[in-house]
């Protein structure tokens, strides 16, 4: 199953732990990624996945679209 979250730029979106069984990939756009407990910010672009440590991280669209696919594994 895929789940998709849409960002209009300078859009917040808070993601929480998401667990080995969840994969989040920029579709398309870049975006810029706060993670908790780390000292360093960065940018993920499109066809990149996003980190899925067991850390909050705090998504920022750069675009003027930005699609996230969260794609659950199956256990």
């Amino acid at each position: 199953m895929i789940n998709k979250i849409n960002l209009k730029k300078q859009q917040l979106f808070w993601l929480g732990p998401p667990g080995l069984a969840l994969i989040p990939q920029i579709a398309t756009g870049r975006v810029w990624v706060t993670m908790s407990g780390c000292q360093k910010d960065f940018i993920v672009n499109a066809g990149e996945f996003l980190p899925t440590a067991d850390h909050e991280i705090l998504i920022e669209a750069l675009s003027d679209e930005v699609i996230i696919d969260i794609v659950e594994l199956p256990l």
